[in-house]
């Protein structure tokens, strides 16, 4: 462990590794930690593997996080961790990202300030406005003392999907607003056609990279059912739009 992890009055000189046996942690003779940032010390005939915590007569290393995973489901991120043990803990601040680097505040939930027990926690965070691909999370453990320690950093795959082609109003009346995707700048149009697919109306446009707005006057169009299409050299969009 590192010169950081160690929580205030911890004493790397009479120390010692606590095996959780299902119900507690137990207690070893101390010994003096080896080593100079990071420190170790070593504790034999282990016979399951099982959590484990680093202590002292005084305090214990801020290791008692043992999990942390997620899941992305229907547009809500399922959060999950477990700890082994925790000494005057306050909370867990969820905190989430989109680039892995500028990270937020989301939520909190509190934390059992004293257990020597497996302790699991959840936490619902509704991602359906995220226009992200991966979404980051960690959490900020916090004591009643105002020690702080941020957790591992995971990872989730995120369903959302930047619409290539959005059309609006639809049904309309009169003007159409056109919202597309390119990844260049090059020459396109916009056609309305029929169902039949006979072109009703054609105008010329340059894309630029990244997110176009267009407009459209469709106002002398008979209602009915009718298809937008935008089209370059280098992609092809499509929708099917609703005159009222």
């Amino acid at each position: 462990w590192n010169l950081a992890d160690e929580l205030p009055n911890f004493n790397r000189n009479s120390c010692y590794i606590s095996n959780y046996n299902g119900s507690s942690y137990d207690v070893q003779p101390n010994s003096s930690a080896t080593g100079s940032n990071p420190y170790s010390v070593s504790r034999q005939n282990i016979t399951s593997f099982s959590p484990f915590v680093v202590t002292s007569s005084a305090s214990v290393l801020p290791i008692s996080l043992l999990t942390f995973t997620g899941k992305i489901e229907t547009n809500v991120s399922f959060l999950k961790w477990q700890t082994s043990q925790e000494q005057n803990s306050k909370n867990f601040i969820v905190q989430r990202s989109e680039d892995g680097i500028r990270f937020s505040n989301i939520g909190s939930v509190d934390a059992a300030n004293n257990s020597n027990t497996l302790r699991n926690y959840v936490y619902d965070d509704n991602v359906s406005l995220v226009k992200a691909s991966k979404i980051y999370y960690r959490l900020q453990l916090n004591d009643n003392n105002g020690y702080q320690k941020l957790s591992n950093t995971i990872v989730l795959s995120n369903s959302y999907k930047e619409e290539d082609l959005i059309v609006s109003p639809n049904p309309f009346q009169q003007i159409i607003q056109i919202r597309g995707v390119f990844d260049r700048i090059e020459d396109a149009t916009i056609c309305i056609l029929d169902m039949t697919g006979k072109e009703l109306l054609t105008k010329k446009i340059i894309t630029q990279i990244g997110i176009n707005l267009f407009e459209v006057n469709a106002a002398s169009f008979a209602k009915g059912s009718y298809i937008l299409r935008v089209r370059s050299k280098s992609k092809e969009f499509s929708k099917v739009i609703l005159k009222l």
